[in-house]
């Protein structure tokens, strides 16, 4: 990085005669492996609302962000820039995949997110409150009430 500056050449030709040039030189770093943040910001049977931010580890200077998508095994489509994105997908949509470019003049890296996978994933958490929580009393119900039944069983049968 400490290569990066303008730089003199000169040059003297056999005949004497003498140029000058200036080159502007910079230095990119790679790229790092980027990663992808989800965050499902809600679930109805008419879609799925995701919010995607694409991030490097470090913050190497000139970095861009591309989004591109692909709907099962269409080509890549451009989609949006910027390091973070909102998808709002329509059930038929979901087999989407969604890729992250992560470039700068001298490199690029990518990495990309199923959308079926995560939409799925996250709709019983938003949709199921109710029902986890009936399933959470019933595995402590269910047994405390066999213990009960069973307890009142042993005392009837004594007292005869």
């Amino acid at each position: 990085m400490e290569d990066a500056g303008i730089y003199r050449i000169d040059v003297v030709q056999t005949n004497g005669k003498a140029e000058s040039y200036s080159c502007n030189v910079t230095v990119y770093d790679y790229v790092p492996s980027p990663y992808i943040q989800r965050e499902v910001t809600g679930y109805r049977t008419d879609g799925c609302n995701v919010t995607l931010q694409c991030s490097v580890p470090s913050h190497p200077s000139h970095l861009s962000y591309t989004w591109k998508y692909r709907d099962q095994d269409q080509e890549y489509q451009p989609y949006d820039s910027g390091s973070t994105t909102q998808i709002s997908l329509a059930p038929d949509h979901q087999d989407m995949e969604i890729l992250c470019i992560v470039h700068n003049p001298a490199d690029h890296k990518n990495v990309s997110v199923q959308m079926k996978d995560l939409c799925h994933d996250e709709r019983p958490r938003l949709h199921n409150r109710r029902g986890d929580t009936c399933w959470i009393k019933m595995s402590i119900y269910l047994p405390l009430l066999a213990v009960l039944s069973l307890l009142v069983a042993v005392l009837s049968f004594l007292k005869r």
